[in-house]
Order: structure tokens, then sequence, then C-alpha cells
């Protein structure tokens, strides 16, 4: 890491910045993963590059991987697909049981089945999800418990919580976004959940309001939450539903998925798989003939294209350990911009298994998706949040002083239409009682 001798003032502004206003993080008892520093996980790694028809080809291996061994697979695995492995071995029954028994999960008390809280239709959906583990790729079993080992050998080593912080700044805000690195994704195996997979990226951003030189404000916070999109995912900094401490957010975390909440409790999400998308568009299409053309009734209590998903509950109960202001354990702050591997490597930051609804298969890193291209929040923070045309208070009354000019310049140009098709028509003889009374 770049020491701060080295660093431009910029950067030392940046990290001040994200320091300020820097969330803190509640868990539910019993989690297993926490934010960790990814150089510490990458010497626990394989880079592996997979490609169709053959066998996966080790690139490097573990403890040698370094931010740059991962820079570097982009010249050296044309035409596969470069991911890392976590785990290379599961572990056997007797070490399973070994880990049940001594493991935090103990901890963590599951609330009301979530079967108990849907429908039938979504209880029968979930038959076809399980049984579309079997069908298609999925992360091996005991695979969670065997990342759970490596990752308390890790905190052997590296015990501090981390994040990596980016600043960016554009019309309205300066936008703080604190990402966090997971080694592994449990939320199937120990939560009855929607997936498992090695790796796991979560972010929350802060939009700050510097319109006072030297005084910025949090104006909004935005939290990534599963699916969730534009306005979803953001609150307002004086929403009564937005916890904080002082200038500091706090984050409600789902047990293994590692989703952001505003508010501890327990939520039941929807996950929508392909083939359930399909359907539910046949169905829709079924409903509109029977309902339109044939003037029939009685279909209304069915499942709707929305309603064919499998149902699951995220538990963010905020009763585990506490990472950040007044918590438990501090954080420890990393530019992201300091991080190679964050800013160039296309590659996942774990098992690669070719899951047809890629929910198995593990993410890329902040900037990219797992196609290689750029992610939006990368590119556009504000618009992932839904906030391109919404200013902060202090630019409010001139952002409206600019829509009122833009109107009028608009209005006197409509005018000067009228003034001209008026002159036209009076020059070809016609009568313009009409023009007049619109301009």
């Amino acid at each position: 890491m770049t020491s701060s001798e080295q660093r431009p003032p910029q950067s030392d502004q940046d990290l001040s910045l994200l320091r300020r206003f820097e969330p803190q993080l509640r868990f539910n008892a019993g989690e297993l993963f926490r934010p960790m520093d990814i150089d510490t996980f990458l010497t626990h790694t394989d880079l592996v590059v997979a490609r169709k028809r053959e066998a996966p080809q080790v690139l490097e291996s573990r403890p040698n991987v370094t931010q740059e061994t991962l820079v570097a697979s982009g010249q050296t695995a044309a035409e596969g697909k470069v991911h890392l492995r976590l785990v290379d071995r599961t572990l056997t029954a007797i070490q399973l049981v070994s880990f049940h028994t001594r493991s935090e999960l103990r901890e963590f008390k599951k609330g009301t089945g979530r079967h108990a809280r849907v429908g039938l239709a979504a209880r029968l959906l979930d038959v076809a999800f399980r049984v579309s583990l079997v069908t298609r790729g999925r992360v091996p079993g005991g695979t969670a418990a065997a990342a759970a080992v490596a990752y308390r050998e890790m905190l052997d080593t590296a015990p501090d919580p981390v994040y990596y912080g980016r600043v960016v700044r554009n019309q309205y805000y300066t936008i703080l976004q604190y990402w966090f690195f997971y080694a592994y994704n449990d939320y199937r195996s120990h939560y009855q959940g929607g997936n498992d997979h090695e790796a796991d990226w979560e972010f929350v951003s802060v939009f700050l309001d510097e319109g006072v030189p030297g005084e910025p404000t949090v104006a909004w916070v935005a939290y990534a939450t599963h699916a969730l999109q534009g306005a979803d995912l953001r609150r307002r900094w004086d929403d009564p539903e937005v916890e904080r401490i002082g200038e500091h957010p706090v984050v409600y975390v789902g047990a293994g998925s590692h989703a952001s909440y505003f508010a501890g409790g327990e939520y039941v999400i929807r996950m929508e798989l392909p083939l359930l998308a399909k359907a539910g568009a046949v169905v829709a299409a079924i409903r509109s003939v029977w309902q339109t053309v044939l003037r029939q009734g009685g279909v209304q209590s069915g499942p709707t294209g929305s309603e064919l998903n499998v149902a699951f509950v995220d538990y963010a109960r905020g009763d585990g350990l506490r990472i950040g202001p007044e918590g438990d354990l501090a954080w420890d702050a990393r530019l992201l911009e300091e991080q190679p591997a964050l800013i160039h490597y296309r590659g996942l930051w774990g098992r690669y298994i070719d899951d047809p609804i890629r929910s198995e298969d593990a993410p890329a890193g902040p900037r990219f998706n797992r196609d290689g291209t750029v992610r939006r929040v990368w590119l556009d923070p504000a618009g992932w949040a839904g906030l391109t045309t919404v200013p902060p208070a202090s630019q409010g009354i001139p952002a409206a002083e600019e829509e009122v000019r833009r109107l009028e310049r608009e209005l006197a140009h409509l005018r000067r239409i009228i003034v001209e098709a008026e002159t036209e028509a009076v020059r070809q003889g016609l009568r313009v009682e009409t023009l007049t009374a619109a301009s």
C-alpha cells in the first residue's frame, strides 16, 4: 500500500473524507465472515483459467498469487474465464461434524421459516429451485464450511476488518463508496438462502453536499441490496429509517448474503429464475387473452409473471459483531485507487462453475461485471442511485432558478415560431385568429 508520504494531496483528502463518514456495519450473531483485505485472501487462492472442453489450467498457485499476478493474467489467459479458487478440497464427514460442533453458527437462531411467510405457489416453486441445484452446476457440498475454516486461518495473520474507499465527484455530489470484500457468501448453505459462492463484494455509498466550501454534509445514503435499483436503494440523510452515529451511517448486514439494509429485521426477498421468468411471460399472455379477448374472469388469484419466483428470508438483525465507529472493531481504511487488481483485473474473485443463472459463480470486482464490462455504479454512481437529476439542498434553489430560465427560453422560442407562422399566414391571406389566440 502506498505510504502517506508518497500519496498526492488529493488522495490524503479523499482518505480523510472516507474516514470522517465511514459506516458502522452490524452483523448477525453467528456470522462466519467479515470484510477482509484482499492481499491475505489472494495468498490462500489459486489463479485458474477455465476454457470450454478443457480441464482448468492453474496460472499461479497459492501462496504466490498477488495483485500483480491478477493484473498480468489479462494478457496470458485469452478466450477463457479467469478466476480465483479458494477451496481446493472440501472437508471430510468427520471434519464437517467437528466444524458444526464448534462453529459460531451455533449463536444464530433461525426465526419463522421462510415457507410460513409466503403462499402456496412460492412453496411449490421452491421445490423447482432445489431440483435445479441438482441439474445445473453448483458449489460442492461442504465448500462453505471449508471456506470458513480457511478464513479463520486468514484471521490469524490479518485480523483487522478492511474497506476499500473510492471518492467520485460529479455535478452535484461528492460520492464516497465503501467496498467490502468477503471470502465467501454462505447464504444458501447456512441460512437457507438463494445461493453460495466464493468471494463476495458489497458496498454502500454516501452522497455529500459540498455546497459550502469546507463544510460537507451528508445528503443521501445508498446501500447495495440484492437486485434493487435506483430510488429503492437510497434514503435521505434525515429519513427516520436511516440510523446514524453522528456523521456515520449504520448498516445492517444480511446473514451470509452480506446485503445491506437501513433497518434491522428479517426481510423476505425473491429470486427470479430465467426459466420461471419465461413461464411468467406465458402466464401473463394467457391471462391477457382470457380476460381481454374471451372476456372471462376467475384467474385473478393465479400467479403473475412477477410472482413466479422463489422466496427467501434475509436475516439482518444486527445482534452480533459491530464494525466501525463506536463498534467492537475499528476499520482499516484503504484507498481503492491504490489497489491495482481492483482497477485492472477483469476476472472473478472466486470459483467459476458456469452456473446457468450465475448466482453460484463468484463475482467480479468493484469495477467490472462478470462479463468484463464496466459496472454502472463505477461509471455513474449517481445514476445507479437515481440521483442524476436530484440536486442537493445547497443547489436546490440555483437548480430551480436555472430550470425556470430554461423554460422561459423555450417559451420565447415557441412565441417566435408562432409569430413567424402568423406572418406567413397573413402573407398567404389566411385567417389567423387561432394562431393569435395561441400566442
